[in-house]
């Protein structure tokens, strides 16, 4: 991005002459500022790093050895990361575990939608694309786990929570 220019057309043309050395030094500037930020966006996420030392930055948050060329140091890096924020059924029934519930996590299915869907299949909610059915044991309710997983699931996903 040239900002240079970007500043030589927010102004008059008569002022931008006087200010031309002013407007060169400060463009060059923000161009510097700018490429440095995009480069460090870039390696904020561990799909797009090409830094050997901001590798290493990563691989010291998730506590891996560097092994490898820099192909496999990222994919163990992205499996790692994967791992540690993967939200699955075994992540939901561990947390529900210690929190004192034992709990079922049942795939419902998708449902009924226009041109996809069969007579007979069920209805749920408007804007759900997937339902998910948790059987929670030995529990008359449970605010706190429901609240927790309506809060961890993402926003189509409808719960159902049934209690025996």
């Amino acid at each position: 991005m040239n900002h240079f220019n970007s500043m030589v057309q927010l102004l008059p043309l008569s002022v931008c002459d006087h200010y031309k050395g002013r407007l060169d030094v400060k463009g060059c500037f923000l161009d510097s500022v700018h490429s440095e930020i995009t480069r460090l966006i870039d390696q904020m996420f561990p799909t797009s790093i090409s830094d050997e030392d901001m590798l290493e930055i990563w691989e010291d948050c998730y506590g891996l050895v560097a092994t490898g060329d820099l192909g496999e140091r990222i994919n163990t890096l992205k499996a790692a990361r994967t791992a540690q924020w993967e939200l699955n059924k075994p992540f939901f029934v561990l947390l529900a575990a210690k929190m004192g519930y034992e709990i079922q996590i049942i795939e419902a299915g998708q449902p009924f939608r226009a041109d996809i869907s069969k007579a007979g299949d069920k209805v749920y909610d408007e804007g759900s694309i997937w339902v998910v059915q948790i059987e929670v044991a030995n529990a008359v309710s449970a605010q706190d786990l429901e609240a927790i997983m309506t809060d961890t699931f993402p926003p189509y996903v409808s719960l159902r929570f049934n209690y025996s």
